[in-house]
């Protein structure tokens, strides 16, 4: 959870986006590419999908913190112009873009003056201003050194956003993971809580179940089998519909925060005093009155041995009646048979 937290948070504070400046340099036999690693600034326009071609020009003055010279003039299909600045605490970054917005360059690059760490340029959003990026100091001299436009040479810079996956999505993706496991880990701790407290005795119920004072001369109960101890004259217990009893002070905690049924027989503890038994784990189960289920398949049992009875003495009937007209038959055909006999005689 702790480091989903700081994954959101870097995520929301850093909003700086990577690009890339390539820079291909003709006016070798072989042509050669070089590719620098920036980071876009926060305000002004962002760099088109298509990226920025054109040539570079060092900004004079350098520092891009006063009136600097103006860009060639171009056509709509001509290479655009970047200007080259060094970073300087005379002056913020807005103020270097905005003097290259008004010298009609197409963008600006700006160096770290100190060391190669690159980071995004702050400055005021709302500033209509043209694309800049910022590099570190090794990579802006050697673009200062070598790669500056001239009219013999011919080096080109084509300024690309980054369409790879910022770091920052990086960081997302793993600490989904951690979020995934903390909403499942949530969700079973709700869960756990809803079955305790749907499965503990109301205090109202409670207060119905008996509280007698024990006497040894009248009450059978020996110990309480919470605390394993022997009930003494006047131990105030706690009486539960299945006739186990214990002390107030071992059976309520349980009935209240644990589970509403007796610890020795399993027995549900209801409002109206009755229990109902529930399958526990020991095998140990008391029955107190069917449960619905018992009742209906004891009722479907009767019907179906009733109507086993009815069809058994139907069939017992049908065959009786057809003994009785076999044994008619075979008696009357006897006495057929003995008169045509007796006929014959005469």
């Amino acid at each position: 959870m702790f480091i989903s937290l700081i994954s959101i948070w870097l995520i929301s504070s850093i909003s700086f986006v990577f690009s890339d400046i390539i820079v291909r340099d003709l006016h070798r036999q072989f042509p050669s590419y070089v590719r620098i690693k920036s980071v876009e600034s926060s305000f002004g326009q962002d760099l088109p999908s298509s990226g920025l071609i054109g040539f570079l020009l060092r900004g004079d003055p350098l520092d891009g913190c006063s009136h600097v010279q103006k860009a060639p003039t171009r056509c709509s299909h001509d290479p655009h112009w970047f200007i080259l600045f060094k970073r300087s605490p005379k002056c913020s970054f807005s103020q270097k873009v905005l003097a290259a917005t008004k010298g009609n360059y197409s963008g600006a690059i700006i160096f770290n003056d100190r060391s190669d760490r690159i980071f995004g340029m702050e400055g005021d959003p709302n500033l209509d201003s043209i694309p800049a990026v910022f590099i570190g100091v090794t990579d802006g001299e050697k673009l200062l050194r070598d790669y500056v436009h001239q009219e013999d040479l011919h080096t080109y810079l084509a300024i690309y956003p980054d369409e790879t996956l910022h770091w920052s999505i990086y960081i997302l993706l793993a600490s989904m993971p951690f979020g995934i496991c903390f909403l499942l880990f949530l969700m079973k701790f709700l869960y756990n809580h809803l079955q305790r407290v749907s499965s503990c005795l109301p205090r109202r119920a409670l207060k119905k179940l008996p509280i007698i004072r024990f006497n040894p001369e009248r009450d059978a109960y020996d110990a309480c089998c919470i605390c394993l101890e022997d009930f003494k004259t006047n131990d105030r217990l706690r009486v539960l519909p299945c006739h186990h009893a214990y002390h107030t002070g071992c059976i309520d905690p349980w009935l209240l925060n644990k589970r509403g049924i007796c610890p020795q027989c399993r027995t549900k503890v209801f409002n109206n005093g009755h229990g109902e038994d529930e399958d526990s784990d020991t095998g140990d189960m008391s029955f107190i009155g069917p449960s619905p289920i018992v009742t209906i398949a004891n009722s479907e049992a009767g019907l179906l041995s009733q109507l086993f009875l009815r069809t058994s003495h139907v069939w017992s009937l049908g065959n009786n009646l057809r003994n009785w007209r076999s044994t008619d038959r075979n008696a009357s055909t006897s006495q057929l048979i003995n008169g045509q006999q007796n006929t014959r005689s005469d």
